[in-house]
């Protein structure tokens, strides 16, 4: 468990590092290019900005957690799965997990309104979004950063001390949901977290995970994109009722989808380490001399 948060505080810090360090060329640039950032109180109105340092936050720990080998992105599984298992089953059912989790991400964002705090966050974020920058940092780079660290240094190191893989799974969700930083995507991230943390806990790979967050995010933010200026971009436009089948039908997708999961990967067994053959000998043809 120290190692759990361990790994969650240095996550954080690293950000702030990763932030500061490109936070001088940013502002430099952008008062160069007459952006909106005039003082410290302004920072928030530039998405260019924001974007750039969002961009340090998220670089930084990803390469200080590689690098360190905290966590694996490793292409390979550990366990031979058996007859039932296949790749193609596997991302089959990681895309219908994906679709449960937009149904329950459309459902909750009707209730950002909720707090003004919050408001403005998701405000902040979805600003970050318009922009290339901002939109490579949430669509990628960002969820890969949370699964290296949430799923790939902080699940494992729970699911390798006594405790039970279900409350391993559900602590590393909280701790992700806590991450979050809000109520409405808190409530998302922590469905979300318990999916993934599954799917991780089956597979042991964390590209599964990637693939069903990536998805997720990018799906949020081109939904931002089209839903921009209409109706449906305000709370409030979708029924309560509505929203309610929603989510539901959301977290049943999730739920059969990690079943099937379940039972493709329950015949698992570890594979052998690798033989280390050992080094070749090193043959020196010796001179020949003539018989004398």
């Amino acid at each position: 468990m120290k190692a759990a948060f361990k790994y969650f505080f240095l996550w954080l810090i690293l950000q702030v590092i990763g932030a500061i360090i490109l936070a001088l060329p940013a502002y430099c640039v952008s008062m160069v290019a007459g952006g909106a950032v005039s003082d410290f109180e302004s920072v928030g109105s530039d998405p260019w900005f924001m974007s750039v340092i969002f961009l340090g936050s998220e670089l930084l720990p990803l390469f200080f957690f590689l690098k360190m080998k905290y966590a694996r992105l490793n292409f390979k599984y550990d366990y031979d799965f058996g007859d039932l298992f296949s790749n193609k089953k596997l991302y089959l059912c990681v895309a219908v997990t994906c679709v449960g989790c937009m149904l329950l991400n459309t459902a909750l964002a009707e209730y950002t309104s909720a707090y003004d705090w919050e408001t403005d966050v998701l405000k902040e974020i979805g600003s970050m979004g318009n922009n290339p920058i901002g939109a490579l940092c949430i669509c990628l780079i960002g969820p890969i950063l949370e699964e290296v660290v949430f799923r790939g240094a902080i699940l494992r190191r729970l699911l390798e001390t006594s405790w039970k893989p279900w409350v391993a799974i559900l602590v590393s969700a909280i701790i992700f949901a806590i991450a979050h930083g809000n109520l409405v995507q808190g409530g998302a991230a922590l469905v979300l977290g318990c999916a993934m943390g599954c799917v991780y806990y089956y597979t042991r790979s964390l590209w599964p995970c990637i693939f069903i967050h990536v998805l997720n995010n990018t799906t949020s933010t081109v939904l931002s994109w089209t839903l921009a200026g209409t109706p449906y971009e305000d709370t409030g436009a979708i029924p309560i009722g509505a929203n309610v089948i929603l989510a539901l039908a959301g977290v049943v997708l999730i739920y059969f989808a990690v079943q099937k999961i379940a039972k493709m990967t329950q015949n698992r067994t570890p594979l052998p380490p690798p033989i280390e053959l050992p080094p070749m000998p090193n043959y020196v043809e010796e001179p020949t001399h003539p018989v004398e």
